[in-house]
C-alpha cells in the first residue's frame, strides 16, 4: 500500500506542473483570443464565414482574433453577425459589407476586445438596403505605429469605448465619416493626433458623437491633429473640445457643418508650447460651447498660462454668449471677422484681463 501511495504522489508531482500550465494557457487564451486567424482573400471578394478563406481553417470564433494583412484591395462579405476578440487591419485595402442587398437588413460585427487599424485601410460600406455595424466593446486605434485609415460610408456605423487617430509618434491615422446616416460613436475620449498625426473628416451628413466626453486634437507634444466638419447635416457632438492640448490642433467647421460641446468649457492652446486653431466659415456653419471658451490657457494655481496659439477666423456672421468668453494668457488674442457679427453683445464690462493685465481684444 505504501509503495502504491508513493507512486501516486510521484505521478501527481509530475503531472501537476503540466496541469497548472494548461490551465494558465486556457485562461490566457480565453482572455486574449485563443488563435489569430489570417484572412486569405480568394479574389476580389470573399465570405467571412467561409472556413477555407482563413489560415488556419476558420472562421475565427468568439475568443479568437481576426487579422487582415494581405496587400490587396478586396471586399469581405458578411452573411451573419459574427463575434471575435480582436480585429487587426495590418495591410491592404479592405472593405466590410453585407453579402446580400436586402432592405433594412443589418449585419453587426462585434469585437469583445479592440480594433487596431495599423498598416492597412478599412472601409465600412452597405449593399443596397443592407447596412453594416462594427461594434467594438473596447478601444479603437487608427494609425497606431504605422499608417492606417478608416472610412465609414453609405449609412454604416462604428462604436467603441475610446478612439485614437495617430496614436504613437510614428503613427499616422485618417478617419472619414461621410454620407447621411453614417456615424462614429465613442463612449469615451476621441484623440486626434495623440503622439502621432491624426486627421478626422466629417462630411456630407456624417455624424461623430462621443457624448459627454472630450475631443482632444493635438494631444501630446509631438501630436498633430486636424478635424474638419464639412457640409450641411455634418456634425461633431461632444462634451468639450481641447484644441491643442500639448501639441498642435486645428478644428475647421465649414459649409454648414456643426460642432457642439454641450457639457462644459472648451479650450484652445492649453499647455506651454501648444498651438490651437479654430476656423468657422461658410453659411450655416456653427461652433457652440456650453461653458467658457478658454484661449491660451495652462491651468496653474495663481499662475498665468502660456498656451501658444489662439487664432480664430470667423468668415460669416457669428455670435458668442457672454459666458463663453474667458481669457487670454500672456499675450493678446483677437477674434477676426470679415463680415458683420454680434459685436453688440460685448460691452466694456464684458472685457476680462489675463494674469498679466493684458486685455484680450476683438477686431470686427
Amino acid at each position: 500500500m505504501t509503495d502504491r501511495h508513493d507512486r501516486l504522489l510521484i505521478r501527481l508531482r509530475v503531472l501537476l506542473p503540466a496541469v497548472v500550465a494548461m490551465a494558465l494557457y486556457l485562461l490566457a487564451a480565453d482572455a486574449r483570443g485563443q488563435t489569430t486567424f489570417d484572412f486569405v482573400p480568394p479574389g476580389a471578394s470573399g465570405l467571412f464565414d467561409t472556413g477555407a478563406n482563413w489560415n488556419p481553417f476558420g472562421p475565427p470564433g468568439v475568443i479568437d482574433n481576426a487579422r487582415f494583412n494581405v496587400d490587396l484591395t478586396y471586399d469581405v462579405l458578411f452573411s451573419s453577425s459574427p463575434t471575435n476578440d480582436q480585429l487587426l487591419i495590418n495591410d491592404g485595402d479592405v472593405t466590410f459589407r453585407p453579402e446580400l442587398a436586402i432592405p433594412a437588413l443589418l449585419h453587426t460585427y462585434t469585437l469583445n476586445d479592440s480594433g487596431v487599424i495599423d498598416g492597412g485601410d478599412l472601409t465600412l460600406s452597405a449593399n443596397g438596403g443592407s447596412t453594416f455595424f462594427l461594434d467594438i466593446v473596447g478601444p479603437l486605434d487608427i494609425g497606431l505605429s504605422f499608417d492606417g485609415a478608416m472610412t465609414v460610408q453609405a449609412g454604416t456605423s462604428v462604436s467603441n469605448t475610446f478612439g485614437t487617430i495617430g496614436t504613437n509618434a510614428a503613427g499616422t491615422g485618417e478617419v472619414t465619416v461621410t454620407g447621411a446616416g453614417s456615424s462614429w460613436t465613442s463612449a469615451g475620449i476621441i484623440r486626434v493626433g495623440d503622439a502621432g498625426t491624426g486627421t478626422l473628416t466629417i462630411e456630407a451628413g456624417g455624424v461623430v458623437d462621443n457624448g459627454t466626453s472630450t475631443v482632444i486634437i493635438g494631444g501630446l507634444v509631438s501630436g498633430d491633429g486636424t478635424v474638419t466638419v464639412r457640409g450641411s447635416g455634418s456634425r461633431l457632438d461632444t462634451g468639450a473640445f481641447l484644441i491643442g492640448d500639448a501639441g498642435t490642433g486645428r478644428l475647421t467647421i465649414e459649409d454648414g457643418g456643426v460642432a457642439d460641446s454641450a457639457v462644459t468649457s472648451s479650450r484652445i492652446g492649453n499647455a506651454a508650447g501648444s498651438h490651437g486653431e479654430l476656423t468657422v466659415t461658410g453659411a450655416g456653419s456653427s461652433f457652440t460651447t456650453a461653458g467658457l471658451l478658454e484661449v491660451g490657457l495652462k491651468k496653474k494655481k495663481k499662475k498665468n498660462g502660456h498656451g501658444d496659439g489662439c487664432g480664430f477666423d470667423l468668415e460669416q456672421r457669428f455670435s458668442f454668449r457672454r459666458r463663453q468668453w474667458h481669457r487670454c494668457a500672456g499675450h493678446s488674442c483677437r477674434w477676426h471677422g470679415d463680415e458683420r457679427w454680434d459685436w453688440h453683445h460685448w460691452r466694456e464690462r464684458d472685457w476680462r484681463r489675463d494674469g498679466v493685465g493684458q486685455r484680450c481684444g476683438f477686431e470686427p
